[in-house]
């Protein structure tokens, strides 16, 4: 058998590493993920599942993750991951559930982070935009019958993930399952999950990876706006996708274009909590992408898209008397 094998052993946590020469995988779009950073470097992180790599199939090495375990086990890149798109193909059989970890991070012995779910149940959310140990689902994929019927039980199915800056991308045997826009979780590592339950056994097959660089969040060399000041046009770096205002108080934004078209009008409220949760609300972030989508929504975030040929370069803020903004950022592509 041409396989390699890390099993965690009870509380010791060891590693079981063997491994042979093998066939070359069929080549596909990407770096063979195994190959870029051998299968040994990888560490299993929360239940004790076992994972085991046979890299002598014909259409690339397969990785199986089974059970059973008490709690979600993790195989975790050494290495984390920004802008880049995996292409891995799928299989898993009825009553189980997994998943696959992107921009995500090890905490307390567990992975937590943003998952694209592998659901092989009646709901049919295979593609969806999960975050596990955090804010649940991001982006399912309710009312898309189309996304549901993509997947298929026992079968293998292929995926791709597209993550660029804000854009997370998803699809399932070439049909466009999710679209999630993201301020916090623009990298971190990669991991395969088997899930808890008495029974669960999946299979990656030949994953394969394209990296294209990173965005960041860069300080912004501005004054602090105050009530003092109660209009301010700040120029975001050509490249933006997106800003954050580190901030108290409430105050209305203005996104316009460089031509000084408003492209997107609303309202902050970073007022502090009344009673025992009195503080300082803190930052607010916001990021667009050009590409089709729907808006989104979360708790001190907003994202949402543009029109392709208006990207925004002004942000026009007015202050009302509680407004304090003590800095800015700008969410923009790394440099190489």
């Amino acid at each position: 058998m041409h396989r390699i094998t890390i099993a965690r052993c009870g509380l010791l946590g060891s590693l079981v590493v063997c491994c042979m020469l093998a066939a070359s995988p069929r080549r596909v779009e990407g770096v063979a993920l195994f190959e870029s950073h051998p299968f040994e470097s990888w560490k299993v992180v929360g239940g004790a599942a076992s994972f085991s790599l046979d890299i002598a199939t014909a259409d690339g090495p397969t990785l199986l993750g089974h059970g059973p375990i008490a709690r979600n086990g993790f195989l975790v890149s050494p290495k984390s991951y920004a802008n880049f798109t995996l292409e891995v193909g799928v299989k898993i059989g009825a009553e189980m559930n997994s998943g696959i970890q992107i921009r995500s991070r090890v905490d307390a012995n567990t992975v937590k982070g943003l998952q694209i779910e592998i659901d092989p149940s009646d709901r049919k959310w295979a593609g969806g935009v999960y975050d596990e140990g955090g804010r649940g689902w991001l982006a399912s994929l309710k009312d898309k019958p189309e996304a549901q019927a993509a997947f298929k039980v026992d079968a293998w199915n292929q995926f791709r993930i597209e993550c660029d800056g804000p854009l997370v991308r998803t699809w399932v045997n070439g049909v466009p399952c999710a679209a999630w826009l993201e301020t916090t979780a623009l990298s971190g590592v990669l991991a395969f999950q088997v899930h808890s339950g008495p029974k669960c056994e999946v299979r990656w097959r030949n994953p394969r990876m394209t990296e294209r660089g990173w965005h960041q969040w860069r300080a912004m060399d501005i004054a602090e706006v105050s009530k003092s000041i109660t209009e301010r046009t700040i120029t975001l770096p050509k490249d933006a996708e997106g800003f954050a205002i580190d901030a108290t108080g409430e105050f209305s934004l203005s996104l316009c274009s460089a031509a000084g078209n408003v492209v997107r009008c609303f309202e902050a409220d970073l007022s502090a909590c009344e009673g025992e949760c009195a503080q300082a609300v803190g930052e607010l972030r916001v990021v667009w992408n050009g590409a089709d989508g729907r808006v989104q929504c979360g708790e001190k975030s907003l994202a949402f898209t543009i029109p392709k040929d208006q990207p925004i370069t002004l942000v026009h803020i007015r202050n009302t008397e509680s407004t304090a903004i003590k800095s800015m950022s700008a969410l923009t592509r790394g440099q190489w």
